[in-house]
């Protein structure tokens, strides 16, 4: 009897005129079986397993982050296109949109970061209020807003 938590056999169904490829094992010990690739199929038609044997492989990975990698390796895709493909099916969650990656704080942004920080709140929350700033910018700016504010107290002699 096999244990089906560690080992999980997928199976395939032949496709006619279509190359077959040999079962691999995942880091989580579980086979994986390629369904064939179609000759002639189309990009969105290339993919070697169904979105199924994909969502039940992650699911099943101990590692969820090195299942990506090994996933997009049985496909033959780069990671990227593996975690587009893993979003679309509701997976993994997506990217957050709209990132301000590198730009500039604005005053208004400051000065909701001031008052959030004035009553307390943590960077996590401060960030939740800033649409589009990661709670290690939060950080790192309120970081350099205070010590902007010691070098000018010190400027003034106080």
């Amino acid at each position: 009897m096999t244990n089906r938590a560690t080992t999980t056999t997928m199976s395939t169904v032949p496709v006619a005129g279509a190359k077959t490829t040999a079962p691999k094992t995942s880091a989580a010990g579980a086979t994986i079986s390629a369904t064939p690739v179609a000759a002639g199929a189309t990009a969105d038609e290339r993919w070697e397993m169904t979105d199924f044997e994909i969502g039940r492989a992650y699911r099943l990975a101990k590692d969820p982050e090195m299942m990506i990698d090994i996933l997009a390796d049985l496909n033959a895709v780069s990671r990227r296109k593996m975690r587009r493909k893993m979003v679309a099916l509701g997976l993994i969650p997506a990217k957050r949109q709209g990132a301000k990656s590198g730009s500039h704080w604005s005053a208004e942004e400051d000065k909701l970061l001031e008052r959030a920080m004035e009553e307390g709140c943590s960077f996590a929350a401060a960030a939740a209020r800033l649409a589009g700033r990661s709670v290690k910018s939060v950080r790192n700016r309120w970081e350099r807003l205070q010590a902007e504010f010691l070098s000018a107290r010190k400027a003034a002699g106080l």
